[in-house]
This record gives C-alpha cells, structure tokens and sequence, in this order.
C-alpha cells in the first residue's frame, strides 16, 4: 500500500510540473507571436522569443 501511494503522489507531483510547463510554452508562444506582429514580422524569431520570455518571467515574479 505504500508504494502505490508513493507513486500515486510521484504522478500527481509530475503531473503538476508538466501543466504548468505546458502553461508557460502556451504563455511563451502567445507573447512571441505578439512580439512579431507588433514588428511587423511575418516568423517568429528568437529575439521575439526572448523578449516573451523575459516579459512572463517577470510577470511571474510578481
């Protein structure tokens, strides 16, 4: 019985991590798209990318 709850907590844990990595792509994919319509960049570029990541990790940070 204890090793099932210690794997159930182990997946519920994981499973947390993942949603909010999941999360913080979405995040990090919205604000790069907004970064390169604001430029007037059809791509996506790394420095777009950048700039969303330095803006939600900020955010983030409160």
């Amino acid at each position: 019985l204890e090793i099932y709850l210690t794997a159930l907590i182990f997946f519920v844990c994981f499973s947390k991590v993942h949603l909010n990595f999941l999360l913080f792509l979405h995040r990090l994919a919205e604000e790069a798209r907004i970064n390169a319509f604001e430029n007037k960049s059809k791509t996506i570029k790394s420095e777009h990318t950048m700039a969303a990541a330095k803006v939600i990790l900020k955010k983030s940070r409160g």
